[in-house]
């Protein structure tokens, strides 16, 4: 009988776009993104700058990480007295610790200074893609 009932309830599969907008709706109650979207008419919208402290206190803070780790591996590869507990292994995971750091920064600089150029490309998407206001 629950198997009958699991059979006949079919979840709608969403594409990539909507399953974006589901998330970034879902997300906005946790902390606010740099963009939202407007619920009634699905339009991307910039937030308010009051409404950006706590990501643009983290996007500072991933920088600050970012500029730690790039200055310890620097500090590491150019010093003379090698520090013992680094191994080539730790190195390699320092190093892609420290690539993923400055991908992390360039994500979220984009996010904070091209606001208008992804509102213009999301639009266009949802456009292209029959899925914006109507």
């Amino acid at each position: 009988m629950v198997y009958n009932l699991f059979k006949s309830l079919s979840i709608p599969s969403h594409t990539m776009f909507q399953a974006m907008q589901r998330f970034t709706v879902l997300s906005e109650w946790l902390y606010p993104q740099y963009i939202t979207w407007d619920r009634l008419t699905l339009e991307v919208k910039p937030t308010s700058r009051s409404k950006r402290l706590i990501p643009m206190m983290l996007s500072s803070l991933v920088a600050f990480k970012a500029v730690s780790f790039v200055y310890f591996l620097t500090r590491q590869v150019v010093s003379y007295h090698k520090d013992k507990d680094i191994t080539f292994n730790a190195g390699v995971l320092l190093i892609l610790a420290s690539s993923g750091y400055s991908i992390a920064v360039v994500i979220s600089h984009a996010y904070i200074f091209r606001v208008d150029g992804l509102r213009f490309i999301l639009k266009n998407l949802s456009e292209i893609k029959g899925e914006g206001a109507r």
